[in-house]
């Protein structure tokens, strides 16, 4: 993805070290608004993209207005997508494992 990123003129993407996700300076004056146009107006092939505006990730005020943070959790979405559509990841008597796990904390908080 940093590579694919990396090729797009005027985008400079953060090499994280050991963390899921990376921080994206955009060639826009407010990641808020072009993530909002992102998961609003814009579709490829009938999908959205949802970004999150990297500016409440910093404790300085007008850092990151022009910057998005992109998880790498790809892989763990559709595998949860298919153990929910399918409980793929869960025995005979409903006990679940891997990814089912985080969707039923979710869904029951303590």
């Amino acid at each position: 993805m940093i590579e694919h990123l990396e090729r797009i003129p005027n985008v400079e993407v953060s090499h994280p070290m050991g963390s899921f996700y990376c921080i994206v300076k955009l060639p826009v004056e407010d990641a808020e608004d072009f993530s909002k146009y992102l998961l609003t107006d814009f579709k490829d092939n009938n999908q959205t993209i949802m970004l999150a505006p990297a500016n409440g990730f910093y404790s300085t005020p007008g850092f990151g207005l022009n910057e998005v943070r992109i998880a790498f959790v790809l892989a763990v979405i559709f595998a949860s997508i298919d153990a929910i559509e399918g409980r793929r990841n869960c025995s005979s008597n409903n006990e679940c494992t891997g990814t089912t796990l985080m969707f039923e904390a979710a869904a029951n908080p303590l």
